[in-house]
C-alpha cells in the first residue's frame, strides 16, 4: 500500500546564515493487525475565506471568534492520549489564544450567523477582505471568553456539551520567546546561529473529556483569535484552526479518515475530503454496489448519504485516489532538493 509523507521546512535564521543541511525525521510504529483496533481520523478545518492561501480566513486584530460545524459519519468515540498528543490543534498562535470543541450545532450553542460581521480592520494591499471573511467580535466592554461562555451557558446545549479545550498558560505554552543569536564562536553549531528574536508557536495541550458519539451527531469547533498582547503588530491576520480528532469506530461500520471544511451554520456548505474507497453502509444505494469503479454511482451514493442520511444540505465532497497520488509522487523530479544539493556542493 502507498504511503506519502509531505513536509516543508522554513529557514527563519537572519540572512546571510551559514549553510545548513535540513532534514525531517519521521518515526512510524505498527503492530500486527490482530493485536490492534483500527484507528480513524477526522480533520476538522475552519470554514475557509476562499480569498486567501492555505484555506485561511481573515480575523481581526482585536479579539474575535471563528467557528465551524460538521457531523460524525459513523458511531464511535474520540481517542485521547497525552503521550501521543491526541487530539491535536493547529493554528497561528500569535493571534489564536484558545479553542473549544462542542458536541452540538452552532445554533444549539447560541452561535447564530446574525452575530457575524465582515472583518473591518484589514488594510493589507495583497490580501483584501472578502465577503466570506466573517467573525464575531464580542462587546469590547466584556472579556471575550466570558462573552462566549455566557452565551453558550444560556443556550439549548449549554456548557455540558463541551468536550475538548485548549488555552495557553505558563505550564502549557502556545507561544515562547526566543532570544537572538549571531554567528560568533559562542554558537559553533550552524543551526544555533543567526536566530531572529521573537515569539514562536508551541503546541500547548488539548484537554478532552470522554466523548462517545452517534452518526449524525454534531461537532462545532470555536476559536478565539486576536493579536497576543506580547507580540508586535503584524500586517496580516489570516487564520485557520484545524482540529485533529482520532476516533475508534463502534458497531459494524469502520469510519473513514477524512477532512472536512465545515460551515458556520448547519445549512452552510460543508466540503468533505474522503478516501476513494469510502462507501457508507447506511446509504440506501450501497447495497446495490457491485464493487466496481463507477465514479458517477459512487458519487451519488456518498452525496446522498451526506445530504439525506446525515442532514447536511450544503454537503460536497472530493475523493482521494491513492493510486493516482502514488503515481504523482513517484513521478516528481524533486527539483528543489536537487537545487539544494547543488548549492551545497558549490558553497
Amino acid at each position: 500500500d502507498f504511503l506519502s509523507l509531505n513536509f516543508m521546512l522554513n529557514d527563519l535564521r537572519e540572512f546571510p546564515a551559514p549553510p545548513m543541511v535540513f532534514y525531517q525525521e519521521v518515526a512510524l510504529k505498527w503492530s500486527a493487525r490482530e493485536d490492534v483496533k483500527p484507528l480513524s481520523l477526522q480533520v476538522s478545518h475552519m470554514s475557509p475565506g476562499y480569498h486567501h492561501p492555505f484555506s485561511t480566513t481573515l480575523v481581526t486584530k482585536r479579539p474575535s471568534f471563528l467557528w465551524s460545524t460538521s457531523k460524525w459519519l459513523v458511531d464511535g468515540k474520540v481517542l485521547v492520549s497525552r503521550k501521543d498528543q491526541f487530539p491535536w490543534f493547529h493554528a497561528h498562535r500569535k493571534f489564536c489564544g484558545a479553542a473549544w470543541v462542542f458536541a452540538a450545532t452552532p445554533e444549539e450553542l447560541g452561535l447564530t450567523t446574525d452575530l457575524l460581521q465582515v472583518v473591518d480592520d484589514n488594510s493589507h494591499p495583497d490580501q483584501p477582505t472578502g465577503e466570506t471573511d466573517l467573525v464575531w467580535n464580542p462587546p469590547e466592554s466584556e472579556d471575550p471568553i466570558a462573552s462566549l461562555l455566557r452565551r453558550v451557558g444560556e443556550s439549548e446545549a449549554g456548557l455540558a456539551s463541551l468536550r475538548c479545550w485548549l488555552a495557553g498558560s505558563e505550564e502549557e505554552k502556545v507561544l515562547e520567546h526566543v532570544n537572538a543569536t549571531d554567528a560568533s564562536s559562542a554558537y559553533p553549531e550552524a543551526w544555533r546561529q543567526n536566530w531572529i528574536e521573537g515569539w514562536y508557536d508551541r503546541a500547548g495541550e488539548v484537554h478532552c473529556d470522554e466523548w462517545s458519539f452517534k452518526r449524525g451527531d454534531a461537532i462545532t469547533v470555536v476559536t478565539l483569535n486576536g493579536l497576543d498582547a506580547r507580540v508586535p503588530d503584524l500586517d496580516l491576520y489570516t487564520q485557520h484552526g484545524v482540529f485533529f480528532l482520532p476516533y475508534e469506530s463502534v458497531g459494524g461500520e469502520l469510519g473513514p479518515s477524512y477532512e472536512v471544511y465545515g460551515g458556520q451554520s448547519t445549512e452552510a456548505e460543508h466540503m468533505f475530503m474522503l478516501p476513494y474507497s469510502y462507501l457508507p453502509k447506511q446509504s440506501a444505494a450501497t447495497n446495490a454496489y457491485d464493487g466496481g469503479r463507477d465514479d458517477d454511482w459512487r458519487s451519488e451514493a456518498v452525496l446522498g448519504y451526506l445530504k439525506d442520511g446525515l442532514g447536511i444540505p450544503g454537503a460536497r465532497f472530493s475523493a482521494r485516489d491513492s493510486r493516482k497520488a502514488a503515481a504523482f509522487y513517484r513521478g516528481k523530479a524533486h527539483q528543489l532538493y536537487q537545487d539544494a544539493e547543488l548549492g551545497l556542493q558549490q558553497s
